[in-house]
């Protein structure tokens, strides 16, 4: 079920399905894919720390700005933008 990752508040997780079942793809294999996928689909600036805000007025540019924020800091592409609800900022929002 996608429902554990994310799909409820729709964060863009995407799901694949095989015919595969546990049975025929041995440990060893299953664990090479699974590292492989890992380092294959971004998991997010937060996956590794990349950000922690340091103070509480960055926050607010964040939420404020959006994804523009973060592409000014090369957490994203532009492209990603087109890819994003509202280009990745919401102008009625107020971080307040």
């Amino acid at each position: 079920s996608p429902g554990g990752v994310g799909f409820d508040i729709n964060c863009g997780v995407r799901l694949l399905r095989t015919s595969l079942t546990e049975a025929e793809l041995p440990a060893p294999l299953r664990s090479e894919l699974i590292n492989a996928i890992f380092k294959a689909v971004p998991t997010g600036v937060g996956a590794c720390g990349a950000y922690l805000p340091k103070s509480e007025a960055e926050l607010k540019r964040a939420l404020q700005r959006g994804m523009a924020w973060a592409l000014d800091r090369g957490y994203c592409w532009p492209e990603d933008l087109d890819f994003t609800e509202e280009g990745g900022v919401m102008s009625e929002a107020d971080p307040a």
